[in-house]
């Protein structure tokens, strides 16, 4: 969303008649910016994301295998925590 948005504002001032060259290079930044900003974020949102469902994996098995053992059942490779 972020690199779309400023990819649309920049296009628009980019194909402007303006002749101000200062408006059209703050445009790019911006959108070059956004840009970064929009595939940092997904890779960082990626791997927090993973992290947390890997953890969240964990503590299930882990509250499965107690469960089960508490009933008698035996847990060959317990989970620990």
């Amino acid at each position: 969303m972020a690199l779309g948005g400023a990819g649309l504002g920049a296009g628009i001032v980019l194909s402007s008649d303006s002749s101000n060259a200062e408006a059209k290079d703050y445009a790019l930044a911006v959108g070059v910016g956004a840009g970064v900003g929009f595939v940092i974020g997904s890779i960082a949102g990626t791997f927090v994301g993973a992290a947390a469902t890997a953890r969240a994996v964990e503590i299930r098995e882990y509250v499965f295998a107690r469960c089960m053992t508490e009933r008698g059942y035996q847990m060959p490779n317990l989970p620990r925590r």
